[in-house]
C-alpha cells in the first residue's frame, strides 16, 4: 500500500472516528453540543502525517520543513495578541466614553468546552479601527529587507 493511501486512512480514521459519533448522535456543534468531540477529531491529517514521518525516521524533516529556522519570540506576540489586544483597548475606551462598566470580554458559552470574546455591538468599529492602526504600525515600524 502506497505512503499517501496510508495517510488518507490515517488521517480520515482519526477524524471520523470522533465526528461520526457526533453526526450518529445527531448533536448540534454550533450550539455547543459534541464540542470536545469536534476538537478531538481535527487534528487527524496533522497526527497522520507526523505519525507517517515518525514511522520513516523522517520527523524532523518534516519539522525543519513547516518551520526552517527557529521563530523568535517576539514574532509569535506580533501574530497572536493584535486581535485581543484590541479587544481589550475597545472594551476599555468605550466603557471609559460611555461610563458603562467595561463588558466581561471572556466568557463561557453555556454547555461548551470553549470561550468565546464578546464586545458591546458600539465598541467594534473601535476595535476594527485598533487593528488597522496596529497594522499600519508594524508596516512602518518593522524593518524591511
Amino acid at each position: 500500500m502506497s505512503t499517501i493511501a496510508i495517510y488518507f486512512i490515517l488521517a480520515f480514521g482519526y477524524t471520523w472516528a470522533f465526528h461520526w459519533r457526533i453526526a450518529r448522535a445527531n448533536l448540534r456543534v454550533d450550539e455547543g453540543q459534541g464540542q470536545r468531540l469536534y476538537w478531538l477529531g481535527l487534528p487527524g491529517p496533522t497526527l497522520a502525517a507526523m505519525a507517517l514521518s515518525l514511522a520513516s525516521g523522517s520527523l524532523h524533516d518534516l519539522l525543519h520543513r513547516v518551520s526552517p529556522q527557529p521563530i523568535a519570540v517576539q514574532w509569535w506576540l506580533l501574530a497572536l495578541l493584535p486581535v485581543p489586544a484590541s479587544y481589550l483597548l475597545a472594551n476599555v475606551i468605550h466603557a471609559f466614553r460611555s461610563g458603562a462598566r467595561p463588558a466581561r470580554l471572556f466568557h463561557a458559552v453555556t454547555n461548551a468546552s470553549y470561550f468565546t470574546i464578546d464586545l458591546p455591538p458600539e465598541a467594534e468599529p473601535l476595535s476594527e479601527a485598533i487593528l488597522l492602526a496596529m497594522a499600519l504600525l508594524c508596516i512602518f515600524l518593522l524593518p524591511h529587507p
